[in-house]
C-alpha cells in the first residue's frame, strides 16, 4: 500500500473518530454492571439473568477485568473497534475495487456508521470487526485463512446467538461451493464455541445457560421483548439497506464472482440482528456490508452514471444524517451524568462496603458506580419481558438478605412509555412496606432507608 493511500485512509479514520468524538456517547449499562458482577462472582445466568451468550461480559475476561472501567476507557475501546473495522473494510476494498474505488465504502462508512447509531457501544459494536475479518479471510483458499475465518466467526456467535444464520448460510456456501475448505473452517469456528461451552460447564450453569439463551429467546422475549420497525425508521435505512439490496440483485444477476456471492450471505444474514429488536445499533453489523454492495454496483456503472448516481446519493444522504449531527452534537455520555455520580456518592456515604443495595426500575448500573452488590445474589434488567419471569426471584432475595437503602424511580419507562414499576408490583409492595423515604435526587430518584433506620 503506498504512503498516498495510506495517508487518505488514516485521514477517513481520524475524522471518523472527530465526528464520534463531537457527537455524545451512549454506552449500554449492562456492558458495566454485567462485567462488573462477574468479576465480584456472580454466576452468568444462574446469578445474572440474561439471554445473551457470555461474549466479552461473561466471561473471566471481560470488559472489567480488561479495566475497562470508565466511560472514557469504553470510548477508547469503542474507537479501536472502529479502526480495526475501517482496516478490515479497506482491506476488503483493495481485493475487490480498483484505482479510487478502493476508498469509498470507507467513505461511506464514515458517513453512515454514526447515524446507524453508532455513538451507541453494545454487544452489536465489537461483533462488525469480527465478521468483516472473517469476511476478508474467506476470500482466500489457503486452508489457514479458513481456519482464521473460522476462529473469529466462532468469536463473534460467542457473542452474540443470532450470528447463527451466518453460519449456517457460510457453511452451505462451503459445501456447495468450496467442498475442500469446509472441515478446515468448521475446526476453526468450533474452537471458540468448545471454549464457551466448557467454561459453561465448569461453572456449572448449564441448564440457567440453556434455559436464558435458548428457551427464553424462544418463548417470553419472543413474544413480550420484541420491537418492530416504525415506517420512519425503515424510510431513513433506505439509503443504505434498501438501496443495497438492489445493487446486490443487479449484480448478482449479472453473473457476479464469489465476492459478491459472500458479501449477499454476509450482509443479510446480518440482517438478522434486529430481528427481536429493530433498533440502528443492530444494524450495525450488516451495515459495511450494504455499503460494499452500493459500492459494487456504483463500479460497474458507465462514468456518466456514476457522476450522476453518485451526486444524488451524496446530496440525499447528506440531508439526512445533518439534521441527526445537529441533535446529536455534545460530549454528553449517558448513564453517566452528574445525577448518576451523585447518586452513587450518596450510596456509597449511607452503606458499608459490605452492605446491599437495591436499584428499582431506575440506574441498573448503580452497583457498578457504587461498588455494591445487589441483594440475595441475584441481578435482572428490569424490562418488563425480564421480570415477568425474574420477579419472584428478585423478591425472594430482598426478604432474605434486605438491602440497606433502595434507589428509586417511580416514573421510570422502558419502550413506548411502559412504566417499570407497573410490571414489579411484588417487588415495589415491599419496597414500600419496609423502606421510607430519605432522600430525593433530581426529579425523581429517590433513597429510601429501612424503617428502623428513621
Amino acid at each position: 500500500m503506498g504512503k498516498r493511500r495510506i495517508l487518505i485512509f488514516l485521514l477517513i479514520i481520524l475524522f471518523h473518530l472527530f465526528l464520534l468524538k463531537s457527537i455524545n456517547f451512549f454506552p449500554y449499562p449492562e456492558l458495566f454492571v454485567y462485567s462488573y458482577l462477574t468479576s465480584k462472582g456472580f454466576l452468568p445466568y444462574a446469578q445474572i439473568f440474561d439471554q445473551h451468550f457470555p461474549g466479552l461480559v461473561f466471561s473471566p475476561i471481560n470488559l472489567y477485568s480488561l479495566g475497562m472501567m470508565t466511560p472514557q476507557r469504553i470510548a477508547l475501546f469503542h474507537f479501536a473497534f472502529i479502526c480495526i473495522s475501517h482496516l478490515f473494510l479497506f482491506k476488503i476494498s483493495q481485493k475487490m475495487f480498483k484505482g479510487w474505488l478502493i476508498f469509498l465504502p470507507n467513505l461511506l462508512y464514515l458517513i453512515w456508521q454514526p447515524y446507524f447509531e453508532g455513538y451507541v457501544f453494545w454487544i452489536d459494536s465489537f461483533i462488525t470487526p469480527f465478521l468483516l475479518a472473517s469476511f476478508y479471510y474467506l476470500f482466500s483458499d489457503k486452508k489457514i485463512n479458513l481456519f482464521v475465518s473460522g476462529i473469529l466467526l466462532g468469536f463473534a456467535f460467542t457473542c452474540k446467538q443470532v450470528v447463527l444464520p451466518l453460519i449456517f448460510l457460510l457453511i452451505l456456501y462451503l459445501f456447495l461451493i468450496r467442498r475442500k475448505g469446509i472441515f478446515i473452517f468448521l475446526l476453526g469456528l468450533s474452537l471458540p464455541l468448545l471454549i464457551m461451552l466448557l467454561y459453561i460447564l465448569k461453572i456449572g450453569v448449564w441448564k440457567e445457560f440453556y434455559y436464558w439463551t435458548i428457551t427464553y429467546n424462544l418463548t417470553t422475549f419472543a413474544y413480550l421483548g420484541r420491537k418492530l420497525p416504525t415506517l420512519s425508521l425503515l424510510l431513513r435505512a433506505g439509503l443504505v439497506f434498501f438501496i443495497g439490496s438492489i445493487a446486490w440483485f443487479t449484480v448478482i444477476y449479472k453473473n457476479a464472482k464469489k465476492g459478491a456471492t459472500l458479501l449477499g450471505i454476509f450482509g443479510f444474514a446480518s440482517l438478522f440482528f434486529t430481528f427481536a429488536r429493530f433498533d440502528y445499533i443492530h444494524l450495525q453489523p450488516s451495515l459495511p456490508f450494504f455499503l460494499l454492495m452500493i459500492v459494487l454496483l456504483f463500479s460497474r456503472l458507465s462514468m456518466r452514471l456514476k457522476i450522476l448516481f453518485g451526486a444524488f446519493y451524496l446530496l440525499t444522504s447528506l440531508l439526512l444524517i445533518s439534521r441527526f449531527y445537529i441533535i446529536m452534537r455534545g460530549s454528553k455520555v449517558y448513564f453517566f451524568g452528574n445525577l448518576e455520580k451523585e447518586v452513587a456518592m450518596e450510596v456509597r456515604k449511607l452503606t458499608k462496603p459490605a452492605e446491599k443495595v437495591f436499584a428499582l426500575g431506575t440506574l441498573p448500573h448503580l452497583y457498578y458506580l457504587s461498588e455494591r452488590l445487589p441483594p440475595g445474589g441475584i441481578f435482572a434488567f428490569q424490562f418488563p419481558w425480564v421480570m415477568v419471569v425474574a420477579e419472584e426471584r428478585i423478591l425472594l432475595g430482598l426478604i432474605s438478605d434486605p438491602p440497606a437503602l433502595v434507589v428509586r424511580d417511580t416514573k421510570a419507562q422502558v419502550d413506548d412509555n411502559l412504566n417499570i414499576i407497573s410490571f414489579i408490583p411484588e417487588i415495589h409492595k415491599y419496597v414500600e412496606e419496609n423502606y421510607l423515604l430519605y432522600k430525593r435526587i433530581g426529579e425523581s430518584t429517590e433513597i429510601l432507608i429501612k424503617r428502623e433506620k428513621l
